[in-house]
């Protein structure tokens, strides 16, 4: 069974209370208020971030585990 995905666009899903979408440049700061919390991060194996260079570097991330067809 593969696991990568075939599609090509960035699926956005939304429900009335939520959008479910691609992070973008201008979710740093919000991504650093929720990652920086030590209570978020604690089940999940990232560090609390401490800049928004670490949210950068996330997003980046992001966008190269998408562009590998690896993750969403």
């Amino acid at each position: 069974m593969s696991t990568h995905f075939t599609f090509t666009d960035f699926p956005v899903l939304e429900t009335e209370r939520f959008i479910l979408r691609k992070a973008q440049e201008s979710d740093c700061i919000d991504l650093l208020e929720l990652y920086s919390d030590e209570s978020v991060v604690k089940y999940i194996p990232l560090e609390p971030f401490n800049s928004v260079q670490d949210t950068e570097m996330e997003i980046s991330l992001y966008v190269e585990i998408y562009r590998l067809r690896k993750c969403i």
